[in-house]
């Protein structure tokens, strides 16, 4: 993640989601809460998946772990929680892909997931005893990712399907035999994998988008339940090259979410053509976490553009986005101090804008 300087940053009155008519801000925030505990049940299964594995070829007495009652019973209960994350994550996403407000659901699903995953991953270290806490397993890692996010009945289409079989092989494929080397060398630019995924991403048919897969069909967009389904699969294989991969990521979807249809237009098309393109989300400030009425990054309009002055950290993508691709980072200000939440407002600033810096290159675990 980056940090990023704001000072005099001008950008076009119509950077302003939403337009004259704001946004719906709940909606958007239950929308980046699915994607959250999609991301959280995505490693969680990466980490029982693992530790399951090892149980059953790891011998103790001439015996495979995996038999003994405490083994056994703790991985019961880890894919029991796996299970049941996923349907609360995937009710949520329903419920949106519906047009129903999912503000109890996706809270209930980005808490849930937050320590259900953390449970599980803590239960692989356990499970590979004191193996897990070395280099040799990625159980460790797991544990540090799942670390960062402190009923219902349907079929889902053959396509989609289809799709989220492709990303499980990608993440098998591509994503887990990097995964270490990345992990370590975390400012690397893994190049080639980003090519491989953006001209995937390039080929992708509308069920990636949510559409319809036949023309004249009335059921709802799955946009949401196609997000969370990607999300698990390729957290699965591996969350810090997947919070990596080009594409509109968390700015782009506040553009989807948040957007007029002629904002969506313009800058996501970017998206489907060209060369990789990233987007990033600019939200917390040294002095604001979770408290987003706190932020106290300005925007103020002169004429026929907003002028934007603060702070921001953990912007992942930020570099990609801001600097070094035709991107673009969605920063959350306030126009109305007074007004609290409800004057926190979301502006696109384009790549290279005058006045928007990349200050600093966070380093973490």
């Amino acid at each position: 993640t980056f940090e990023l300087g704001l000072r005099d940053c001008r950008v076009p009155a119509d950077a302003k989601l939403g337009g004259d008519s704001g946004i719906n801000f709940a909606r958007l925030l239950s929308e980046s809460r699915v994607a959250m505990a999609a991301m959280a049940v995505g490693v969680a299964r990466a980490a029982f998946e693992y530790a399951r594995d090892y149980a059953k070829e790891r011998k103790a007495f001439g015996v495979p772990i995996a038999t003994k009652q405490a083994i056994a019973f703790m991985l019961a209960e880890m894919a029991t929680e796996i299970d049941a994350t996923r349907l609360l994550v995937w009710e949520a996403a329903v419920r949106l892909d519906k047009g129903e407000d999912a503000l109890k659901e996706s809270s209930q699903a980005r808490n849930y997931a937050a320590q259900s995953s953390l449970m599980v991953a803590d239960n692989a270290v356990q499970t590979l005893g004191g193996h897990g806490y070395i280099r040799d397993h990625p159980v460790e890692m797991f544990l540090r990712n799942a670390r960062g996010f402190s009923m219902i009945d349907f079929e889902l289409e053959p396509q989609v399907l289809k799709q989220t079989g492709m990303y499980h092989m990608a993440a098998e494929q591509l994503m887990r035999p990097i995964s270490r080397e990345y992990d370590e060398h975390e400012h690397g630019e893994p190049s080639q994998f980003w090519d491989m995924m953006w001209t995937a991403s390039q080929s992708l048919g509308p069920a990636a988008e949510g559409k319809p897969s036949k023309e004249g069909d009335k059921s709802p967009r799955l946009r949401n339940l196609f997000t969370c389904l990607s999300v698990e699969e390729l957290c699965w294989g591996d969350a810090g090259l997947f919070l990596s991969i080009p594409g509109g990521g968390l700015g782009g979807a506040a553009v989807a979410a948040a957007g007029t249809p002629e904002q969506r237009e313009r800058f996501l098309k970017r998206f489907r053509e060209g060369k990789p393109k990233w987007g990033a989300m600019a939200i917390t400030e040294p002095s604001c976490g979770s408290d987003s009425a706190a932020i106290t990054t300005t925007a103020t309009r002169d004429g026929d553009h907003w002028v934007i002055n603060g702070t921001k950290i953990f912007c992942t993508a930020g570099h990609m986005a801001a600097e070094k691709s035709e991107g673009f980072v969605v920063v959350w200000a306030t126009v109305d101090r007074k007004a609290g939440r409800a004057g926190i407002k979301p502006f696109v600033v384009e790549h290279n804008t005058p006045g928007m810096t990349v200050a600093r290159v966070e380093d973490k675990l």
